[in-house]
């Protein structure tokens, strides 16, 4: 298991990339989003001890949001 530190407000990955990772919030939270009409609408937030972009390699599709 590798280890990254996100700064605030960087972009962990874009919905519609390619999914090779899941990922374990250690500290803060983590913002996902998805592109809607009128610009991007946040979906929910992944706090201390949360997983998220697991999905992506279970079902082998594309992101279908973007994690910041």
């Amino acid at each position: 298991m590798d280890r990254i530190v996100i700064a605030e407000g960087e972009t962990v990955f874009k919905q519609g990339a390619r999914g090779t990772h899941a990922y374990v919030v250690q500290d803060g939270v983590i913002e996902i989003s998805i592109v809607g009409e009128s610009g991007d609408v946040v979906l929910g937030t992944v706090e201390k001890g949360g997983i998220f972009g697991e999905m992506a390699l279970i079902s082998d599709e594309p992101r279908k949001a973007t994690v910041r």
